[in-house]
Formats: C-alpha cells, sequence, structure tokens
C-alpha cells in the first residue's frame, strides 16, 4: 500500500510514517517545506498511483491562528479542500484530521459526531470550514476529529508530566478544560483500521471514558508512579493562562461511538494511559546510561 503523509515533521505526522513504515507500507512523507499548505498550487506534488492520502498538517496552534487567520483560513480550510477534490478525482483514499475545537465547549458531557460545530475560534472556526469543504470535495472521505495527543512523535503534555514526575518536579495543570487524552500509538491503529473498513464521514477518533482536564489527568498519572507524586500536582485555572491570546473552549470530550461503528470497541482513557505511563517506567528501569550525555538524552525522551 502506498501511502502519502503530510505533516511529517510533525507530532501526529511524525509518527504516522513511522507506524506505517514498520508494518511495510510504502510511505511518501511531506513535510512543510516539501509540501507547503499555504499555497495555492498542490497538485504538482502529487501522485494519482498513491492509494492513500493521510492529512494531518495543519495550523493547530489557537494562538498562531488568532494572530494570523488569513494563513489559518489558507492551511486550515483552503489546502484540505484541494486536497480532497484531488483524491475524489483520482480515486485515492482520504483522511483528513480535524479537532475538538469545533466545539463551543459550552455544556458539560461528550459531543456526539452529529452535533453541529459552534467553535468561536479562528482555530476551531477554520478548522470546522476545512471539514465541510473536504466532505463537499469528497464525501467519501474521513475526517478524524481527534484531541490531547501524547506519546508521539513529539513530547506534549502527557510526555511532560511523566518526565517532570520523574525528575521530582512540581507539575502545574489546568483543572476546569475539559476533554480526552488520546495515545498516539492506538490512534494509529484505529487509522489502519479505518482504511481497512468502508468508513467515511466524521468520526471521533478518541478513547471511551468520561471527560477529564489536564489536572486530572496529571493526577491519573501521579497514581500510576506513586510515592506520593500526586502532592506534586497543582490546580490552575483557565483564567491565570495570561498567555493565551485565543479562548479555549471548556467542554470538548467526544463521543467515540462513531469512530466504533467502523471498527468495534475502543479502550477507556484510563487504561491506555496507566499503560503508556508503566511502558516509559519500564523502559527507564531497562536502560542504565553510562554518561552525563546520555543521561540527558533520555530524560529529553522521557
Amino acid at each position: 500500500m502506498k501511502i502519502a503523509i503530510t505533516g511529517a515533521s510533525g507530532r501526529v505526522g511524525g509518527f504516522l510514517v513511522e507506524h506505517f513504515q514498520r508494518r511495510g507500507c510504502e510511505v511518501i512523507p511531506f513535510t512543510r517545506e516539501q509540501l507547503d499548505l499555504s499555497t495555492p498550487n498542490l497538485e504538482g506534488n502529487l501522485d494519482p498511483n498513491w492509494d492513500v492520502l493521510l492529512n494531518p498538517a495543519a495550523i493547530a496552534s489557537p494562538d498562531v491562528c488568532e494572530k494570523d487567520s488569513d494563513i489559518a483560513h489558507r492551511v486550515n480550510t483552503l489546502a484540505p479542500a484541494s486536497l480532497a477534490a484531488w483524491t475524489a478525482k483520482h480515486g485515492v483514499r482520504f483522511i483528513h484530521f480535524s479537532t475538538d475545537y469545533v466545539f463551543s465547549g459550552d455544556g458539560e458531557g461528550k459531543r456526539s459526531a452529529n452535533e453541529t460545530p459552534s467553535a468561536r475560534t479562528v482555530y476551531g472556526i477554520s478548522k470546522h470550514q476545512g471539514e465541510i469543504a473536504v466532505l463537499a470535495a469528497n464525501p467519501k472521505a474521513i475526517i478524524a476529529r481527534i484531541s490531547w495527543i501524547y506519546g508521539a512523535a513529539k513530547p506534549g503534555f502527557v510526555d511532560s508530566v511523566i518526565a517532570r514526575l520523574l525528575h521530582g518536579e512540581t507539575v502545574e495543570a489546568i483543572n476546569d478544560k475539559f476533554s480526552l487524552p488520546t495515545r498516539m500509538e492506538e490512534l494509529a491503529g484505529w487509522i489502519k483500521s479505518l482504511l481497512e473498513s468502508p468508513a467515511q464521514g466524521i468520526v471521533h477518533a478518541c478513547h471511551r471514558g468520561e471527560p477529564v482536564s489536564w489536572y486530572g489527568i496529571a493526577k491519573e498519572i501521579a497514581t500510576v508512579l506513586g510515592q506520593d507524586m500526586e502532592r506534586k500536582i497543582i490546580a490552575q485555572t483557565l483564567a491565570e493562562q495570561s498567555t493565551f491570546l485565543a479562548e479555549r473552549p471548556i467542554h470538548t470530550a467526544m463521543d467515540c461511538c462513531s469512530l466504533e461503528q467502523w471498527i468495534g470497541p475502543v479502550s477507556d482513557w484510563k487504561i491506555s494511559l496507566r499503560e503508556f505511563v508503566q511502558q516509559v517506567i519500564a523502559a527507564k528501569e531497562s536502560y542504565s546510561p553510562r554518561s552525563e550525555v546520555e543521561r540527558e538524552q533520555v530524560a529529553a525522551r522521557l
């Protein structure tokens, strides 16, 4: 199978490249330098002999989007629409990645894939418009909405919490914003399963389980690590984040029924998170770096 993947130097794209390469697929990775989604002419870089095109590339920072709505629109809306039209024309399977930020965040509970988004930020609006444009251009495309990825090619919140706690540091985490963490290894498996199914339309690619805050995730990690780690977790509120330019929606946890209808039951986020933390601990205990440089490299990876 020939699979082209955009955003190959990013957190999600980078992991997907490695995942499908390990499974014997012919992977064609595109970094931003190789395929600039902010430019109007993309077709010159595309090959109709591909079987699949995965598009996790995006302007994913809410604050960057707020500062530059033009580039957000070009990368998050116009480019996916062009890719969708091209895949429809050439019969290439297309999965476009979106976000839980398409929802306003009003109201507790979990968002259904059938719920109409009502984003209030430039980021969320540009991604929602991208979803609409993709499905209009290629009704057979899959829109995979994802949230709070961890264990990806580049470290995220979960990876940082584990590293800080293992080094005896305190962790500050927001306790009044709720979604669901998603383990990248499992997300990659879901994508593979979706490609093996007749899936199309919007899919909430996330775990089962109750919505949780970043603070709740950090506490769960601390529980697995033990040694009275929970006392090192310090609660913060969104209002305290003076560096945030864009509004952060409060309640964006997604219901995974739309995913399970195509691939069957998925795991609870707590089970998956605990397994991940235990793997990190096991990897750390099985490796004894011989020099300070090696110790620093291990710390950076954790």
